[in-house]
């Protein structure tokens, strides 16, 4: 398997697009992006796709039939031996995850009254525009999206590594 582009990889765990799905080609190393709409459309029409392979991008997706009746791709423990190109969902960044970034962004605030006001912001019900709001008018915005950049890129770091996959810095 090729290196995976950990950028990449960040790009899809920090992804919240529900009209998105990215899986990671086991064979290349390379993110893939989906368009959900064509995910529905194999799962709508998986009578007809039991298996592929495609040439141009060495991808094979294999589709079996779990115990409820309804079709899936597989998961890489699922997979049988023997196949090389296989693809592993890419699941996003869980609201819950994407908080906990943002409160050790707050926590990491030296100045005791900003750090007091971003706390009370976290707590509104807005939180996302309002936060974001407050800090571009106390001119931290910017230092904020380099740290959530930065604990993204170290959160594709642990996903690779909790699945022994090699990845490029």
């Amino acid at each position: 398997m090729g290196p995976v582009n950990l950028i990449d990889l960040a790009d899809a765990l920090d992804n919240v697009s529900s009209n998105a799905r990215f899986y990671l080609d086991l064979a290349s190393g390379e993110v893939i992006e989906t368009d959900s709409s064509v995910i529905d459309f194999i799962e709508a029409n998986l009578d007809l796709l039991l298996e592929t392979d495609d040439e141009d991008t060495g991808i094979k997706t294999l589709i079996q039939k779990d115990l409820d009746g309804q079709y899936d791709l597989c998961e890489i423990s699922e997979l049988a031996e023997g196949y090389e190109n296989t693809l592993a969902l890419i699941e996003p960044l869980s609201s819950q995850e994407r908080y906990e970034i943002t409160v050790e962004y707050v926590d990491s605030e030296e100045d005791e009254k900003i750090r007091n006001i971003l706390y009370v912001v976290l707590k509104s019900n807005d939180t996302s525009n309002i936060f974001e709001e407050c800090l571009a008018v106390i001119g931290q915005l910017r230092d904020y999206h380099d740290f959530r950049e930065n604990e993204v890129y170290y959160k594709a770091m642990e996903w690779c590594d909790e699945r022994n996959i090699p990845y490029d810095r």
